[in-house]
């Protein structure tokens, strides 16, 4: 007697909620699912990204007379922006 077709391969959500492999006969014990990456990274909202630090810091040393009035500029904003 059959109890209808088995359900296929793949992860299933157990009563709380966590993947369980079940192998289409059996639940897999201690099976664990692979993270899938994301495919588009975004960097965090308020925050410079690094590649912006980096340009900066190496103009810098190219051009060291401007880290005075660039320093000033970034002071005055600094105090706009917080307060």
């Amino acid at each position: 007697m059959s109890d209808g077709p088995a359900a296929q391969a793949g992860w299933y959500p157990d009563a709380y909620g966590t993947p369980q492999w079940w192998d289409g006969a059996n639940w897999v014990p201690n099976a664990i699912p692979i993270p899938v990456a994301s495919s588009a990274y975004q960097s965090p909202p308020g925050r410079i990204p690094v590649f912006v630090c980096g340009l900066l810091a190496t103009l810098l040393v190219y051009v060291w007379w401007a880290a005075i009035p660039l320093g000033i500029i970034g002071w005055v904003f600094s105090f706009r922006l917080l307060g």
